[in-house]
């Protein structure tokens, strides 16, 4: 079906009279990409969502062009409403500039206006033998992607490659942190150290902590001079943007931009990642990274699906009230493995040995 027609002839820089959706009854969105004042010479356009489309780029030739710029977007078999989600990235070279990304719903006829504002990114892509246009994640410390080492830049934001430590959290214990690290939602007097299996076996120091409520999580991250992930563009989730790569930072990450279902593709591996089917007959939680086939979504990234789930700033209410977790454990099934699966039944101070602890900054 040919459900996407991009008109290049009709690309127009931004400030134009006319818009390139005049005359057309066709379903048509004129999309407006804002970014930093920097040059770039390639629009690449990943388009997610209930129908696919092939990847759309716009250059000029090896000539350069800035932002912001408007892409005339043509839906002409369109039938029904249809939502769509978009990841757009500004290259220059083998360089990616800056990205974004942004959720929307097409309806037959109409014609819309859309933005997407391009965070600044500076990230190598290589020359990957598919034309090197893939966003890849780099773990590197604070002189290459702008993330402190051990985290992953995604190219807003940075995320911890692996789920927090045994022995990273006690370097946080034997640092005395006091009540500043905590959310004003937590109770003053909260203490940090873990509700069970605490001090930890000899041994133990690289598996995930766990037995760690909500509170001990956004704690440790504030200690280390990051957060819990939450909203991109800084800010914590509702439950219903929880679940989006377009809002929040765990999933956009986990799903490479919204473009799989689980972090290392689109269908499910039992053998892949540490969850019920792994091994059932020895169920627990592995050293954090150790499965190599558990990488992604953006490269350098580890055990985004199964070992421990994870907190997330994302809760009900204030106070004593159910928070989210993503990513499932060694104890879920494939539904909950999936990296927009959202678990609700914890409470903020809930803990036990399913859950763990990964920051963003």
């Amino acid at each position: 079906m040919k459900a996407l027609l991009p008109l290049l002839a009709a690309l127009t820089i931004a400030g134009c009279h006319k818009g390139p959706c005049d005359g057309l009854t066709a379903a048509c969105v004129e999309l407006e990409v804002t970014g930093p004042a920097l040059e770039i010479d390639s629009l690449n356009l990943k388009f997610t969502g209930s129908l696919s489309h092939p990847d759309y780029q716009v250059d000029r030739g090896g000539q350069t062009f800035g932002l912001p710029i408007v892409v005339p977007l043509i839906f002409d078999s369109l039938r029904t409403s249809t939502q769509y989600g978009l990841v757009v990235q500004a290259t220059r070279s083998t360089t990616l500039m800056g990205s974004g990304q942004t959720e929307f719903t097409i309806r037959p006829g109409e014609h819309e206006k859309w933005s997407v504002a391009l965070a600044s990114s500076g990230t190598d892509l290589g020359t990957a033998s598919d034309g090197g246009s893939d966003l890849a994640g780099t773990i590197s410390s604070d002189g290459g992607s702008g993330c402190p080492d051990g985290m992953v830049s995604v190219g807003g934001y940075c995320i911890d490659a692996t789920e927090v430590t045994v022995a990273a959290y006690q370097a946080f214990l034997d640092a005395s942190p006091g009540a500043s690290y905590l959310s004003r939602d937590c109770a003053s007097g909260h203490s940090f150290v873990p509700q069970a299996n605490w001090p930890p076996p000899t041994g133990s120091e690289n598996l995930p902590i766990t037995f760690v409520d909500w509170c001990d999580a956004y704690g440790y991250c504030a200690w280390a001079g990051k957060r819990l992930c939450g909203q991109i563009g800084g800010g914590s989730l509702s439950a219903s943007a929880a679940a989006s790569f377009a809002t929040s930072e765990w999933v956009n990450a986990c799903t490479k931009a919204g473009t799989r279902t689980y972090p290392y593709g689109s269908s499910y591996d039992k053998t892949a990642c540490n969850g019920s089917e792994f091994a059932p007959s020895q169920p627990h939680a592995n050293a954090v990274g150790k499965l190599a086939s558990c990488e992604g979504g953006f490269d350098g990234l580890f055990d985004m699906s199964g070992n421990v789930a994870e907190w997330i700033d994302s809760c009900a209410n204030s106070g004593e009230s159910p928070c989210l977790t993503m990513g499932g454990s060694w104890a879920s099934g494939s539904d909950s493995l999936a990296c927009s699966y959202t678990m609700d039944g914890a409470y903020r101070s809930s803990a036990d040995q399913f859950i763990g602890i990964r920051c963003c900054k």
